[in-house]
């Protein structure tokens, strides 16, 4: 059984306590550094047991923060993107995500759930980790504030649970993270332009432009185009071109093995307005199912 660096608090819970409440500073000396499997975890969770980073000593505060192989992300704005069935629906959940769970806070009419990411191996730098929760809670439209190295995340014996048996690997997700910053680069890059540098910015921009297209393909790579669903094979076309625009048709034809023709056409057909749209989420789900 693959276990996992997560840290939990001998105490089990009825309700969140608050930061004045005398029991605060108890409370934050109880947690035990474990190694813990995704079950096991979740046994935790719905048995009122909040858990958090190891710290070392084992005493909740930012200064003995050690690391960390677990990244909860908070989706709580009350949507049916925040309820369970939502979350579940994301392709990046159902790559990567390990396990689900609805919050102590959540209520049917404002649903709010976590989704738990564990790692194929702990991040030992605060800064990393800390950068890699905003990445991830960005990614899911998930909750900025929530994000803190040594936050602590409440089980609750009522929660709505489903393990995903998915894992993240620390090293694609620091691709992804540089793949977003190049992104934001190439943006600022845009921002910026104007006629008399022009020639500078459009040579910097068809570089990232071609690393976006070697990301694409390294994807397309791992997805066998005759071995999907006839849905997932469109979505894939789709995500393609939504991510590289026009100029991914190329790598479209390349990849998908269909009928003379067949590609160009429902590509011409593929815009917003036709509800054919899919993202590089789709193709992470697919190159890399869950395991």
């Amino acid at each position: 059984m693959k276990t996992y660096a997560v840290s939990v608090n001998k105490i089990a819970l009825k309700h969140k306590i608050a930061k004045d409440d005398p029991f605060w500073k108890e409370f934050n000396g109880t947690y035990e550094n474990k190694w813990l499997g995704e079950e096991e975890l979740a046994e935790n969770i719905c048995t009122g047991h909040a858990y958090t980073a190891w710290h070392d000593p084992q005493y909740r505060n930012s200064q003995n923060w050690k690391l960390s192989q677990c990244i909860p992300i908070d989706l709580d704005d009350g949507t049916y993107k925040s309820s369970m069935a939502g979350v579940k629906e994301q392709d990046f959940t159902r790559a990567f995500a390990s396990i689900i769970h609805t919050t102590p806070s959540h209520t049917p009419e404002f649903p709010r759930t976590r989704c738990i990411f564990l790692l194929d191996e702990p991040i030992t730098d605060p800064n990393k980790y800390r950068s890699a929760c905003r990445f991830l809670a960005k990614l899911m439209g998930g909750d900025m504030a929530a994000t803190d190295p040594s936050r602590q995340f409440y089980g609750n014996d009522h929660a709505e649970i489903a393990l995903l048996h998915g894992r993240l690997e620390v090293g694609y997700l620091r691709y992804l993270y540089q793949r977003e910053q190049l992104h934001q680069q190439e943006v600022a890059n845009s921002h910026n332009r104007n006629n008399s540098q022009y020639g500078t910015t459009h040579a910097q921009g068809q570089a990232q432009h071609t690393g976006r297209s070697e990301d694409v393909s390294k994807l397309l790579d791992r997805i066998d185009p005759l071995g999907i669903e006839y849905h997932d094979w469109v979505a894939s076309i789709a995500a393609i071109k939504h991510e590289l625009g026009d100029s991914g048709l190329p790598i479209a034809i390349g990849w998908a093995q269909g009928k003379k023709g067949e590609v160009e056409r429902m590509w011409r057909s593929m815009r917003r307005e036709s509800g054919v749209v899919a993202t590089f989420g789709k193709l992470c789900h697919l190159a890399y199912p869950s395991r």
